[in-house]
């Protein structure tokens, strides 16, 4: 599989994500003469405010065997498909405007940016996604929000990856929109709206 896709299961849009993950791979990366491909979904369980622990599931209509390291070791391009901001993917998004309730609780963003570094677990992420296991160099793509300018370079350096984020917003669970995107990524090319981010 040259491409692995990862994508939330709980929050905000998480039945759009997974819609979005299953076209991308049906139209493009599965499609007759594509690239080849697979998709997992996050599973996110809060431990403490700003803790939580992941684990990885391939969903029933993704193709592929093993598990998710071992594609992600195996795979060329790794891609995040979800809500962002410029301090990370949004793994469970719970839009609500109740102020009262810490923003670590009510957006979960367990490989978020901590000032100008990656917290923890966010480092050790990011690094195994780059650099476990693997004989090739993988591109990243983060396809959310506003992933390119401050988060971007630091997943860059950790992942000793290139790196494709948005400059500003974007229409992540829109596949028609990811699509043609990520066909510009796999030729080596900047998509609009994108910025490339090397290590």
């Amino acid at each position: 599989m040259s491409t692995v896709i990862l994508f939330p299961s709980q929050g905000l849009h998480a039945n759009a994500f997974a819609g979005t993950a299953r076209a991308i791979l049906d139209e493009f990366y599965n499609a007759g003469g594509g690239p080849g491909g697979t998709a997992f979904q996050t599973n996110v369980t809060r431990i403490s405010t700003g803790n939580f622990s992941v684990s990885f599931s391939r969903p029933s209509w993704a193709k592929g065997k093993g598990d998710f390291w071992d594609a992600v070791s195996a795979a060329s391009t790794f891609v995040m498909l979800s809500h962002s901001a410029s301090d990370g993917p949004i793994l469970n998004h719970d839009h609500t405007e109740d102020e009262s309730r810490d923003e670590l609780d009510r957006f979960w963003q367990p490989w978020r940016r901590e000032g100008n570094t990656l917290n923890a677990d966010g480092v050790s992420f990011w690094r195994k996604v780059g650099q476990q296991g693997r004989t090739n160099t993988a591109r990243i793509a983060l396809l959310g929000c506003d992933t390119a300018s401050v988060y971007g370079p630091l997943v860059a350096k950790v992942a000793n990856s290139d790196v494709f984020g948005y400059l500003h917003s974007c229409q992540a669970a829109n596949h028609k929109v990811q699509i043609p995107q990520l066909k510009k990524i796999e030729k080596d090319e900047v998509p609009g709206g994108m910025k490339r981010v090397t290590p």
